[in-house]
């Protein structure tokens, strides 16, 4: 055997085509970036989740923008944010906001806020803070709903950004299920009560089915594989070079 030659890769042979890797690596990209759209495009993402907007510099203003408001005690406020510029502040009997989006029976749903019990006007007797899901037909009916409570008159006060708690709620949309709507509440559920619930950086979506899962994790399991293939004649060469 002519050891001057081993190693040596035959001229004119490739045990890998560019052409090919690069189509493939090409391919692979494209629908790795298709399923990151579909799992982005999927389900609602809220409108002014962090209540930036109305700007609140020069008082509380009622309600808060992109969100419909029900009950009288819902104020956009600069007092006590969780992050940015603003947050929440729910009082009284029954109030709240909400969002709502196209929704299909057996999708899950997860939403999530940050709360505070603020110690210049915490909640006393009766007065919870919820964070719910409500599951709703095409007419706006009510099928059913899922609730996380998050404050009440014995959760521990603050008043700073790292008071507040951070609540999650989720569930799968029942038959019949049009819309899913996200809410946030505040009322005397526990019998008469009083105080103010802040609420800051919402989020709410539907999970992404487990097929979009797949797609991604196969297209970045082909990826990986292009990126850690080795080309056998480079590999035999370094081993040549060290003998």
């Amino acid at each position: 055997m002519n050891r001057a030659n081993e190693g040596k890769r035959p001229v004119g042979e490739s045990p890998i085509k560019p052409v090919e890797g690069v189509a493939t690596r090409r391919f692979l990209k494209l629908v790795f970036m298709a399923s990151c759209v579909i799992m982005a495009a999927r389900g609602g993402v809220l409108l002014n989740p962090g209540f930036e907007s109305p700007l609140a510099s020069g008082g509380d203003v009622f309600g808060a923008s992109d969100w419909v408001v029900f009950g009288g005690g819902t104020f956009t406020t600069s007092l006590l944010p969780h992050s940015g510029d603003n947050a929440f502040k729910v009082f009284g009997d029954t109030s709240g906001a909400f969002q709502e989006f196209p929704a299909s029976a057996g999708e899950t749903w997860v939403g999530s806020v940050w709360a505070l019990n603020p110690d210049i006007d915490p909640l006393s007797g009766g007065q919870i803070a919820a964070v719910n899901i409500e599951w709703r037909e095409l007419g706006g009916a009510l099928l059913s709903f899922e609730t996380t409570p998050l404050l009440n008159s014995s959760t521990p006060t603050g008043g700073q950004s790292s008071d507040y708690l951070f609540g999650e709620v989720a569930g799968v949309a029942p038959q019949g299920t049009a819309y899913a709507r996200f809410v946030i509440i505040s009322g005397a559920f526990a019998g008469p009560g009083g105080g103010a619930a802040y609420f800051d950086d919402a989020s709410f979506a539907d999970a992404p089915e487990p097929a979009s899962f797949g797609l991604v994790g196969l297209a970045l399991l082909g990826i990986g594989m292009i990126r850690t293939r080795k080309d056998p004649w480079r590999t035999q060469t370094l081993v040549t070079r060290r003998l």
